[in-house]
């Protein structure tokens, strides 16, 4: 599965998981957005993966 398809999964698992997938940069990470609508499990992730690589998130 491309890095793409997992981050665009109907999924939540997988979609949470391609947060950690190193084929998503450090670039691309920083320039996700979310809705109000997106799940925790993938906003928990999210922010795991932001404090790893030190990029500091705004709000």
């Amino acid at each position: 599965m491309s890095i793409d398809e997992a981050m665009n999964s109907e999924n939540i698992i997988i979609k949470a998981y391609s947060m950690f997938d190193r084929r998503l940069g450090k670039r691309r990470l920083e320039k996700l957005e979310f809705t109000k609508e997106t799940h925790p499990l993938i906003m928990d992730f999210y922010k795991i993966r932001c404090d790893v690589e030190g990029i500091t998130l705004n709000g």
